[in-house]
């Protein structure tokens, strides 16, 4: 299902990670698909099971509450985590979520597409997006 085209949810999912990372989670880049969301991240006060249930709990709720709906699922059971273990594994991934929106037919170039983040993932990164 792709709730989150539907820019009041997706708006729903940016506030709570916007949210999340001025709290518990330091945020290199995040971009709402129409049917996922990445993140790439660094938790800095709570364990990332946490964040994503508090992600998954607030988010459900209120986009349930939007559509006019009670109980219905709006996320997958568990989430999928891979470490990064360089600087230049990080600034592949937050590469890669700038680029998606683009390689999905939702934008023309990185930075076009409203519901995306994109940090400063160290000194390796040349700002530009490849």
């Amino acid at each position: 299902m792709r709730l989150f085209r539907n820019p009041v949810n997706a708006s729903i999912v940016s506030a709570s990670i916007d949210f999340l990372s001025n709290r518990l989670v330091y945020s290199f880049a995040w971009v709402v698909m129409p049917d996922h969301i990445h993140w790439v991240l660094q938790p800095t006060e709570s364990p990332l099971s946490t964040v994503m249930l508090r992600l998954k709990n607030w988010t459900g709720r209120e986009i349930n509450r939007a559509l006019r709906r009670k109980g219905k699922p709006v996320w997958q059971s568990g989430y999928h985590e891979r470490r990064l273990v360089s600087q230049k594994s990080l600034v592949q991934a937050v590469n890669y979520v700038a680029n998606n929106p683009v390689v999905a037919g939702l934008a023309r170039k990185p930075g076009e597409y409203q519901w995306v983040f994109v940090g400063d993932p160290g000194p390796e990164w040349n700002g530009r997006f490849e």
